[in-house]
């Protein structure tokens, strides 16, 4: 099972809401979703915890894509734009080499390029491996 497998099968949470991540190599990962009636919230635009669950999951992809077991323990998420039902898409990279504690910015775009939202995140891995 590729990690790839592992977090869209296994995050319950991403699942049931319907992101999935869509690419996965190590040191960057890419997660979608298309944004529904039911990820709406009361002024009719995206929900932000539905945006930072795609930060989330691609940061999980790209904490974790070199095999040691690393969790969030920092994030900070900027909304730029609103984001409307369109597909939504963000990528997450590494900035620097591999090492316990890690940062990770996130890029969030809807249709035709526009940024919605930027996320950094910082990772601690425990040198557990995490297998997948």
């Amino acid at each position: 099972m590729t990690l790839q497998e592992r977090l869209n099968n296994d995050d319950r949470f991403a699942k049931s809401i319907g992101a999935q991540l869509t690419e996965v190599r190590e040191g960057y990962a890419c997660a979608e979703l298309t944004v529904e009636e039911r990820h709406l919230n009361g002024a009719g635009v995206c929900q932000g915890g539905v945006m930072y669950t795609l930060a989330d999951l691609s940061f999980a992809a790209v904490a974790n894509s070199h095999g040691i077991l690393s969790l969030g323990i920092s994030n900070t998420i900027t909304f730029i734009k609103r984001s409307f039902r369109r597909t939504n898409q963000g990528g997450m990279y590494r900035v620097g080499k591999p090492s316990q504690i890690a940062l990770l910015r996130y890029k969030n775009q809807q249709w035709k390029r526009r940024d919605s939202c930027h996320d950094d995140g910082i990772g601690l891995s425990n040198e557990q491996p995490f297998c997948f």
